[in-house]
């Protein structure tokens, strides 16, 4: 089997456990068993689906599914869904807020999933497959009344295509599950024009950025992110690796020019680890604090 779990989708499903709202949320599944390899859907990877003979399935027809654009050496061989156990009550929640922005064709979100199967809680009722691509209802099977699937355009999981559009398509789906409206969604992602240069180059360069180093790294440690807004934990791995750098700090949570300095340090250790990195690049990390802590962004992305 050749279908790997992308690092989005694992940090997906590690934000949705962690919410006070959902207490019943336990992962169910990203890779295909068995039965999903010998039937298809988003849970096997494009090679996969070839290799199973499911080479033409409804999974690898679009063209935010298909290869191309899906082209990328990893992009065939990530899967694209996640299953995730939940309560009646909390499908419930789940569901409500999913169909909220199913029915708002305005809604940004919408442009970032795919289907998402969640069931309404009334006896009797088959459980709901929303299809935001093409803006139709379905149903689904039962299993769906115990668990929720949401799959994504598989150009959206591969991280090699485009990063920034994979975190995003993240970021969507985790507004959804949250309840988040659109207003507040647009206030978070939308309003680029809003920010200063500075001020973009934090929250979408080094929040998100971050977010992503730390779980491709060591996906099963990370802390969960707190949102674009926040900063990391005072105990999180990032806060410490960020006052190793520094050589200290008061033990308070990052800010801004710590977690630039994070970035730097990940990026640049990618390769053979942050740990053997920081001592040669300690001097860069420390310009790079100071450029920003002088408001300069633009400075900063110049040196590093």
């Amino acid at each position: 089997m050749t279908s790997l779990a992308p690092p989005t989708l694992v940090w997906f499903y590690r934000q949705w456990e962690t919410l006070a709202d959902y207490p019943s949320a336990t992962f169910s599944g990203i890779v295909p068993d068995q039965a999903h390899l010998d039937r298809g859907g988003y849970h096997c990877s494009i090679e996969d689906l070839i290799r199973f003979g499911n080479g033409g399935d409804y999974s690898n027809t679009r063209p935010l599914d298909k290869a191309p654009p899906v082209t990328k050496p990893n992009g065939v061989k990530q899967s694209a869904a996640v299953d995730v156990s939940l309560s009646r009550a909390d499908m419930v929640k789940l569901y409500g807020r999913v169909k909220r922005v199913f029915d708002d064709r305005t809604d940004p979100r919408r442009k970032w999933l795919n289907y998402w199967n969640a069931w309404n809680g009334v006896a009797g009722n088959l459980p709901d497959r929303f299809n935001f691509q093409s803006n139709t209802i379905g149903t689904t099977d039962r299993s769906h009344e115990w668990h929720s699937h949401d799959d994504h355009p598989r150009l959206y999981v591969d991280l090699a295509a485009s990063e920034a559009d994979c975190w995003t398509a993240m970021r969507a789906a985790l507004s959804v599950v949250k309840g988040e409206t659109k207003e507040q969604w647009l206030a978070s992602e939308g309003d680029d024009m809003a920010l200063t240069e500075s001020e973009h180059y934090i929250q979408h360069v080094i929040n998100w950025r971050v977010a992503g180093i730390i779980v491709m790294a060591d996906p099963v440690t990370s802390p969960a992110w707190q949102g674009p807004t926040k900063l990391w934990p005072a105990t999180s791995t990032p806060n410490l690796l960020a006052r190793a750098i520094l050589a200290g700090g008061d033990g308070g949570a990052l800010t801004p020019a710590d977690l630039l300095a994070v970035a730097a340090a990940a990026e640049a250790g990618a390769e053979k680890g942050v740990a053997d990195a920081v001592p040669g690049i300690e001097a860069e990390v420390r310009d790079a604090v100071a450029d920003l802590g002088e408001g300069g962004a633009t400075q900063v992305r110049a040196d590093t």
